[in-house]
């Protein structure tokens, strides 16, 4: 009970900071926190606190929504207000909240590469490096145990930590998400999504595909080498230390950075679709190219789909959310990204990541993040609430259609 006090107090002592962007149909505004915003699970657990014993939502491989519960007294409550099956949970959302901070805390210490709160497990999912064998897993689920955390809360596996990926292919007009991007006359990357910046009008794509986080200046151009200069990247946030980044650590929200169009050519709302999954040859009806709305967040069974210069049209299901990953090669950690089953190749890195209906996407889809890289099964994209948040680009404002 201690716990969830303190946690709460925590939590309420930033609330007063939210007031646009949607979780569970609550709005958020994250611009006036200068080096700290809340994360998804932390602001899960703040709109679920009149809801106690609430442990998570996930949906199944059916697609059938479920509610996790610690108090199943609240079992009607809580099937009204997701709409969805209640199941019996071990731990309350808040407990695991805070199990999953003392893990993060270990990163790029014990060996681990992501934590995960797991809500379709009701449990702390932790890779570990597999270069460490036996020895390695068995070493970092005894240091977090030692943190607190509850050995039949852990599931401990081996994983790779995520590869950040750098490489359709012609030059668009108008400039439209999903289309490639060469940077410097070198390094190949995707579009993520049309925007303007404080008024400035520019596309974003992924920070590791214009040098690095926190450079600017690179030349980037829409279509082949021989393209015209399209943009600059201008804006490219630091990674910051401190605070929630574990110790030893880097750490940022999202792996985007704003580039700002120097061409005349105009902007699209528009992703443009192709023929089919694993497809990279753009649909040829302009009904095909269909429009950003959004923002929206995903829940782990949710379906995403991903547009990349390299693998073209690819759709998966959300594994995990609000993970705090490592990011293979060096000391950062990503906090709060998204993992989903979809296949991600190098040069798919920018790639918008959205949802849709089925039928030809007339109607638009809802925008939820860029593709960064991949680990093993799994793609990773940071979702629109770490772009957003004001220690990434604040005053970015994304292309929807009207």
């Amino acid at each position: 009970m201690a716990t969830n006090t303190l946690l709460f107090t925590r939590l309420a002592s930033l609330a007063v900071l939210l007031t646009c962007g949607s979780v569970y149909g609550a709005a958020l505004d994250r611009e006036q926190v200068p080096r700290r915003h809340l994360d998804d699970d932390e602001v899960t657990a703040l709109l679920t606190q009149d809801l106690p014993g609430f442990a998570g939502t996930f949906r199944d491989e059916n697609g059938v929504k479920y509610v996790y519960l610690k108090d199943m007294s609240k079992q009607r409550e809580a099937q009204a207000r997701f709409d969805a099956e209640a199941l019996p949970a071990t731990y309350s959302f808040v407990e695991l909240l805070d199990y999953r901070n003392r893990a993060i805390a270990l990163i790029n210490k014990a060996g681990l590469t992501f934590v995960d709160l797991d809500e379709k497990r009701n449990l702390i999912h932790v890779g570990v490096d597999p270069l460490l064998g036996r020895a390695g897993l068995t070493a970092a689920e005894a240091d977090l145990i030692a943190a607190g955390l509850p050995a039949d809360a852990l599931a401990v596996e081996p994983r790779e930590a995520v590869r950040a990926h750098g490489n359709l292919i012609d030059k668009v007009v108008p400039i439209s998400a999903g289309t490639q991007l060469v940077i410097n006359n070198s390094s190949l990357c995707t579009l993520g999504f049309n925007a303007t910046l404080n008024g400035v009008r520019g596309f974003v794509t992924n920070s590791h595909c214009v040098g690095g986080f926190g450079i600017t200046g690179a030349s980037i151009r829409q279509g082949g080498t021989g393209a015209p200069v399209a943009g600059s990247a201008t804006t490219n946030p630091a990674l910051f230390t401190g605070g929630v980044c574990p110790s030893g650590s880097s750490c940022r929200y999202s792996d985007a950075a704003f580039v700002t169009i120097t061409t005349s050519d105009p902007s699209s709302p528009n992703i443009m679709l192709t023929t089919g999954f694993g497809s990279t040859t753009i649909a040829p009806r302009p009904g095909d190219h269909a429009p950003f709305r959004g923002p929206e967040s995903v829940i782990v069974g949710d379906w995403t789909n991903k547009t990349g210069r390299t693998s073209g049209w690819g759709a998966g299901f959300v594994t995990d959310t609000c993970v705090a990953t490592a990011q293979s090669g060096t000391s950062n950690v990503m906090l709060c990204q998204t993992f989903a089953n979809y296949t991600s190749q190098p040069g798919d890195s920018g790639s918008p990541v959205w949802r849709g209906p089925w039928s030809h996407l007339q109607n638009g889809m809802t925008l939820l993040g860029i593709n960064w890289g991949g680990s093993g099964v799994s793609g990773v994209f940071s979702p629109l609430s770490g772009i957003l948040a004001s220690t990434d680009l604040v005053g970015l404002s994304p292309f929807y259609a009207p």
